[in-house]
């Protein structure tokens, strides 16, 4: 009777470790967030400099794919397919302790490219693979290399 009483409990132990082991949601798409912060100094046209603190928060969202010929295969090969990159600035070019802009960039990132968020005076610009967009001033469709296709979308600009 022990014997029947243990192989219960442990079937019942081994099912339920197998399902609730899955994680549906990761095979389809996987996420990720980061925080940075970054203290640096910028040079005015003026020729001084000024301190700039930025942090930035950033959440990227990758979707998974496979190629269709592998349907049904045990190891199958992934299609590799942009990212989606949301990122949230704050930045401070004085001295306080309070930020005085912030941001909200979104964009679709390919697996080779970088997207870096570089501060200049009294705003900011991003680097794509090397080439400079227009400095951001307000919120709108942003494109940095037309060759490339490389763009980026400003959803929210505010001065605090």
């Amino acid at each position: 009777m022990t014997f029947l009483k243990t192989a219960f409990y442990s079937g019942i132990l081994f099912i339920s470790t197998a399902v609730f082991a899955q994680n549906i949601s990761s095979v389809e798409h996987d996420k990720m967030k980061a925080t940075k912060k970054i203290n640096t100094m910028v040079e005015s046209h003026e020729g001084t400099e000024t301190p700039v603190r930025m942090k930035v928060i950033e959440k990227r969202e990758y979707k998974f794919a496979f190629e269709e010929e592998d349907k049904g295969k045990l190891n199958q090969d992934r299609v590799i397919i942009p990212s989606f990159v949301t990122k949230e600035v704050f930045i401070d070019n004085d001295s306080d302790k309070y930020y005085d802009k912030y941001m909200v960039i979104r964009y679709r990132k390919d697996y080779e490219e970088k997207f870096e968020i570089v501060p200049t005076g009294k705003s900011v610009m991003i680097k794509v693979d090397g080439e400079m967009s227009e400095p951001i001033k307000k919120a709108g469709f942003y494109m940095s290399d037309s060759a490339d296709n490389d763009y980026f979308f400003v959803e929210e600009y505010r001065t605090m």
